[in-house]
């Protein structure tokens, strides 16, 4: 609607801002009160001046209350503070990658990828149910099991301006051969083919240092056979490699014989000894495989940053290309101009076989409209998926790039018939091509081309033959002309990674006001009441001057209420902000009415109501500490934490989270005999602001799991990520904070991946224990050692032969030395049982639980969509039934729906032994992952045997309890079938 520019006649006002109306429920209520006392209400009235002069400093209030949130919120920068709990679209609307389509984003947006594709994956060996014996087994049987949630990647590489289709080997070269002496000479269009990244033998190629020129070995070019230029051998100093020659054209001229092409390749320069040509196309070789490999590396990387917890990713490889050449002839219009035509068959042929994915700037994605000519995508549908970094992906057009898997000529005849200027297309044939010729079963195919899996069909124009005709009279197009506007045709529909530009809706601000600014509602009064600016005359009577203090007196209880309202109102945006404040009421000091010392009584020892409370407001002070004066006054404590935990949970609402469960412990576990497990209402407040500081990040991560092989840049492993690390899943953070444990000190938070068992000696804090266990070849085979420092120079292990035996020794050493009993570390540990698979039939399986008729119901596969989570049962709040009941329903409520999860609680020694092995497996997975070497592999199959062993065998332990009869109170904890055992507490 447009704005009005009209005076309304009868201006609607809210109720506090209505002075008649206010001054008319004034009067009733007086009169309702008063009739029997009062009669006058004549507008001479004193008592209807100080109702006039109230009415007309509540519309003051009503005006300030009605201002816009970003005004009340704005601070007098103009800006609204980053303690406000308002995120940005970027912020709070996305989330990591879930979904294929998610991740096919993700990874569309990293360098040199032009499109990829998430499939269903297997596992590394294959797995059967053994019924009868009720085990898994790696012999096969009738009963396969097939282990979810590991996906494929097929990644589509770009085509470089500079190096060609990173996806292969080949390069395209052009060179000029001078003819001898006449000045002129031939330009040889060249195609060599050489292996592709993925099947590079040596993998040193990919280490040179192409900025270091000294760093690039020479390059000499062999010729097996010396009448056949076709076969070339690339030699260095540490290898070689092989590949073909293929002269496409030349310029001009006869084509040059074998000899010829290979003294291009071997002759030595005079001042190099060494072939200058061949040793530019050894550098673009390197150059192309590299940038290939730099991509596929950068894939595998962000994949683990952003993979989902249950899910893993077991191959990352790169389409190979399978060439479509097509026959057909078209029938077009008289007038019509066959090298337009051509060029755009070409583009449709092409944009069926590889749709282009573009990107967007937010603006182009907000103007996309429907038929109807309304916005296409709203603003969370925009913003939905993961953060990118080059601009928003069209999800349409994602889904309309999927990998081609049959070519339709159908489809393709009434694209190209949707051409201007076409009549008709006739003899529509198509053909595969590969290395090797074309593909069996695949050649002249007139309605349907099936593709080969892990291929892309390619258009070969080469290869291709279209005949147009005008009339019946046959023509060829121009290929060069056509090559110039099919180039052309491709710039303009492509819109490629964006770099700086504006990818976020700002949050608004307003315009900031002084709204705790009040005058004394004494300046309304008439000159004749002396409580003014002017005051009463120096001839005034003391009894005169008492009256006007005792009106200045009564006033000022209005007037503080109506200033510790402004004072509240201007305080807003920190009541519904994550800062830490001390109060929730707030007051002001009024004094800016005449001879306001003589109204303030100070107290026994001098002091001023402003000197004593308002200038130290804070209702931190808990019992059993004495109350200040502003919580006598103002607002005790008790009253501060209700008040400021409503607040937070008022935040917490606006993302569907809640603490009321958690705070619903309060209560119960405040029994008699349990006071030392009672939440402190400021440890709550405290968890509240930390969980709503870190709530972007929490709902962005919320179904991530942890980088089980943390990289730089580089592409090399970060130990530092592994142990004391916050490089847990997002599900652990979440339920460490929703589970209001503490923080163990030293910088830590709850959720780090650290040693829960409390290592080292009185005093020592979390990270002072350092520990590493390396694997590496003996003469006796692979054995393992420990290095263990406790604050001190750390304790070298001699060798063990097996991982079980270091980790057993390892036990046996801090169990006499370096334990304390006295430990009560808050944390969790979670394990996928996906990660725990087999990577080869050395691996020990995991114990499932089968009929005999193998009617399982799923119970055939311990490692699919499978989480437990382990927790020390020792800690005074963690050994709670009705805080353990909390967790556990927490747990299954937080983790992805389609994840099963066990949580158990566990003793000391068990804490131990669990956490070195894990501490084992988390170094193993890593240090496999990053270099899949043989003492690694051999490495990681102990580490995961120890740990799925000991992980399958855990139990949990519970309270202990006692027996009563039923005259006796059941305050101390009673015996509860299946959560209770009998004994002592020393474990």
């Amino acid at each position: 609607m447009a704005n009005s520019n009209t005076i309304l006649k009868n201006p609607a006002l809210l109720p506090d801002q209505d002075y008649a109306g206010l001054r008319k429920r004034g009067l009733e209520y007086i009169q309702q009160l008063g009739t029997a006392l009062w009669t006058d209400f004549n507008e001479h009235d004193p008592g209807i001046t100080i109702l006039e002069a109230l009415c007309y400093s509540i519309t003051e209030l009503g005006y300030r209350v009605s201002l816009p949130m970003e005004d009340l919120l704005t601070a007098q920068d103009g800006t609204i503070p980053s303690s406000q709990v308002f995120f940005t679209a970027k912020q709070i609307l996305t989330q990591s990658a879930l979904t294929p389509d998610d991740y096919r984003k993700l990874l569309i947006d990293i360098p040199n990828v032009h499109n990829a594709w998430v499939q269903g994956g297997t596992a590394e060996v294959p797995l059967f149910a053994d019924c009868k014996h009720d085990t898994l087994t790696y012999q096969q049987t009738d009963y396969p099991v097939d282990i979810s949630g590991l996906y494929r990647v097929l990644l589509d590489l770009d085509d470089d301006p500079r190096l060609g289709d990173l996806n292969d080997g080949e390069i395209d070269l052009a060179v000029y051969l001078p003819s001898g002496g006449s000045g002129s000479g031939i330009t040889l269009n060249l195609t060599l083919v050489f292996p592709s990244w993925k099947c590079v033998t040596d993998p040193s190629l990919f280490t040179i240092d192409l900025q270091n020129s000294g760093a690039i070995p020479v390059a000499f070019a062999t010729f097996p056979n010396p009448q056949n230029a076709g076969q070339i051998t690339i030699t260095y100093p540490t290898g070689n490699f092989s590949g073909s020659l293929t002269l496409n054209t030349v310029s001009s001229g006869a084509s040059p014989n074998a000899a010829t092409l290979q003294a291009l390749f071997t002759t030595p320069d005079t001042m190099s000894g060494y072939n200058l040509f061949t040793q530019k196309v050894f550098q673009h070789y390197l150059k192309k495989i590299q940038t290939a490999y730099l991509a596929v590396q950068s894939t595998m990387r962000t994949l683990r940053r952003h993979r989902n917890l249950c899910e893993d990713f077991v191959s990352v490889d790169s389409i190979r290309d399978e060439e479509i050449a097509f026959c057909f002839d078209i029938d077009v219009a008289p007038g019509a101009d066959i090298n337009t035509i051509q060029a755009n068959v070409w583009l449709v042929i092409d944009n069926y076989l590889d749709p282009p994915v573009n990107f967007y700037l937010l603006k182009e994605m907000l103007a996309k409209k429907d038929d109807q000519g309304l916005p296409l995508y709203t603003i969370d549908q925009i913003f939905e998926g993961p953060r990118l970094k080059h601009g928003f992906i069209d999800t349409a057009e994602l889904d309309n790039s999927q990998l081609v898997t049959c070519i339709h000529a159908s489809t393709l005849i009434s694209g190209i018939m949707a051409i201007s200027g076409v009549l008709g297309v006739r003899n529509f044939l198509m053909t595969a091509y590969d290395n090797n010729g074309p593909v069996t079963g695949e050649t002249a195919q007139r309605w349907c081309l099936k593709i080969k899996d892990g291929y892309k069909p390619v258009l070969s124009v080469e290869k291709s033959k279209v005949v147009l005709y005008k009339n019946q009279i046959p023509y060829l197009a121009n290929q060069a002309a056509v090559a110039r506007l099919l180039q052309q045709l491709l710039s303009m529909q492509e819109k490629s990674k964006l770099t700086g530009h504006e990818d976020d809706l700002p949050v608004p601000v307003g315009t900031w006001f002084p709204l705790d600014g009040y005058s004394s509602v004494q300046y309304l009064f008439p000159i004749t009441y002396g409580i003014g600016e002017a005051g009463l005359p120096s001839t005034a009577t003391d009894a005169r001057k008492a009256q006007a203090r005792q009106l200045k007196a009564f006033l000022l209880f209005f007037d503080q209420l109506l200033g510790d309202f402004l004072e509240q109102l201007k305080n807003a945006p920190s009541l519904f902000s994550t800062d830490n404040i001390v109060q929730t009421y707030y007051a002001q000091f009024l004094s800016d009415f005449p001879d306001y010392a003589s109204i303030y009584t100070p107290d026994s020892t001098g002091i001023l109501l402003q000197d004593q409370v308002l200038d130290h407001p804070d209702s931190t002070v808990a019992a059993p500490l004495a109350a200040n004066g502003w919580e006598r006054l103002y607002e005790p404590n008790e009253t501060f934490t209700d008040r400021r935990n409503r607040f937070l949970d008022h935040l917490m609402a606006r993302f569907a989270e809640s603490f009321n469960e958690y705070a619903f412990l309060m209560y119960s576990l405040n029994e008699a005999t349990q006071q030392e497990t009672r939440i402190d209402p400021a440890d709550l407040i405290a968890s509240k602001v930390a969980f709503l500081k870190e709530y972007p990040r929490l709902s962005y991560d919320r179904a991530k799991a942890y980088d089980y092989c943390p990289m730089d840049k580089a592409f090399h492993l970060l130990p530092d990520k592994l142990w004391y690390t916050d490089n847990v899943s997002g599900l652990e953070e979440k339920l460490c904070l929703l589970g209001g444990f503490k923080d163990p000190g030293g910088g830590m938070k709850s959720f780090y991946r650290r040693f829960l068992r409390c290592i080292g000696p009185a005093g020592s804090g979390p990270g002072e224990v350092q520990l590493s266990i390396q694997a590496h070849q003996t003469p006796g085979g692979i054995k393992y050692n420990y290095a263990l420092s406790i604050g001190s120079p750390p304790i070298v292990s001699p060798d063990y032969n097996s991982l079980t035996m270091l980790n057993t020794a390892l036990m046996n050493y801090l169990t006499s030395n370096s334990l304390l009993n006295d430990c009560s570390c808050e944390g969790l540990y979670l394990f996928e049982h996906l990660l725990l698979r087999p990577r080869s039939t050395a691996y020990n399986l995991a114990p499932v639980c089968l009929e005999k008729d193998c009617t399982t119901c799923g119970e055939d596969d311990p490692y699919s969509f499978r989480i437990s989570i382990v927790l020390p049962y020792w800690p005074a709040h963690f050994n709670n039934l009705a805080f353990r009941s909390y967790f556990e329903e927490l747990a299954r409520e937080e983790a992805p729906a389609h994840c099963m999860v066990k949580v158990c609680w566990i003793n000391q020694d068990s804490m131990l032994s669990l956490e070195l092995q894990y501490f084992s497996w988390i170094y193993a997975l890593a240090s496999y992952t990053s270099d899949p070497t043989d003492i690694n592999s051999y490495f990681l199959n102990e580490a995961n045997n120890d740990l799925l062993n000991t992980l399958f065998s855990l139990h949990s332990e519970y309270p202990v309890a006692t027996l009563h009869d039923c005259n006796e109170s059941t305050n101390t904890n009673p015996v509860t079938l299946g959560k209770t055992i009998l004994g002592t507490i020393n474990n």
